[in-house]
């Protein structure tokens, strides 16, 4: 990935401006990771691998949203980035305590070497 993307706000889905209103921008593969898991897989005729399918997550009527699903998701969704040498496969970990579960979903930027946080990407929280 040459040069840079702007920085889009997963809560809000706009770019994230500075105190001038311009756009911040990134180096990293975020911006294109962020459009990977939330297009909607096949919907766009100007590149059919774009998306992801975490869209029929939300129209099931009984989702499955077990680590295993999610998981494959992401790997699906993300494997066109990994093929083209921009990230590296994502890692998706759990924590389990007494009453909560921690997941943390991440890829390393190849051209950056910056590690790339993808919990805060989901259309949910794990």
């Amino acid at each position: 990935m040459a040069g840079r993307d702007r920085q889009i706000d997963p809560a809000t889905k706009d770019y994230i401006r500075d105190e001038f209103g311009e756009a911040l921008t990134t180096r990293t593969a975020i911006t294109s990771i962020y459009h990977q898991i939330a297009g909607e897989l096949g919907q766009w005729v100007g590149d059919p691998e774009a998306g992801s399918e975490f869209f029929q997550l939300k129209r099931a009527k009984n989702p499955v949203t077990s680590p295993r699903v999610i998981s494959d998701i992401l790997n699906r969704a993300l494997a066109v980035l990994v093929n083209a040498g921009d990230i590296t496969e994502p890692a998706f970990e759990q924590v389990r305590s007494i009453d909560r579960v921690d997941s943390s979903v991440f890829t390393e930027d190849i051209q950056e070497g910056e590690r790339l946080d993808h919990v805060d990407l989901l259309p949910f929280v794990p």
